[in-house]
């Protein structure tokens, strides 16, 4: 089985914190229809699908990672982990942040159609860093300075 079961990958994608990718895009929404911006319910939905899926996958690979290099252990405390716990395996865990990664990039697609090369270096960089919080030779989340880093990129550059 490629992916773990729904009840498991709920509790692996941590919902509770999936308010945060949608709080810049519906503040930034707000402000273009009080500045009688003519809405589009679609480009919103896309934006909104493309960040949640984002933050998805940092979860699953965060997830899956911090188990394979022994950072979660069974003396981890906090909310639960799904490789650590055992209920899905690392590879069903990645699979999973792929999953989300290409519903990402779907919705970019269609995002770049309507804005253009900024949507694809915005929405490309986002991509990475999804993978890159965790994985890849020099991790964000293991760097000295990777909070500040989600602060900035994560947080205020998403407001801009």
């Amino acid at each position: 089985m490629l992916l773990p079961r729904f009840s498991v990958l709920w509790v692996g994608i941590r919902p509770k914190t999936l308010s945060m990718s949608l709080t810049p895009i519906l503040v930034a929404f707000s402000l273009a229809l009080h500045n009688q911006q003519p809405p589009n319910y679609l480009v919103l939905l896309a934006i909104c699908i493309g960040a949640i899926s984002i933050q998805i996958a940092t979860n699953l690979f965060n997830d899956a990672q911090d188990f394979l290099n022994g950072t979660d252990t069974g003396t981890r405390i906090g909310p639960q982990r799904i490789t650590q716990a055992g209920l899905a395996t690392p590879s069903q865990t990645r699979y999973s942040a792929f999953l989300f990664i290409t519903i990402a990039a779907f919705c970019g697609l269609y995002l770049i159609g309507i804005g253009g090369w900024i949507v694809t270096l915005c929405g490309g960089l986002a991509l990475l860093c999804a993978y890159t919080y965790s994985n890849g030779p020099f991790p964000i989340s293991r760097g000295p300075f990777g909070e500040l880093f989600v602060m900035l990129f994560f947080g205020m550059a998403a407001f801009n």
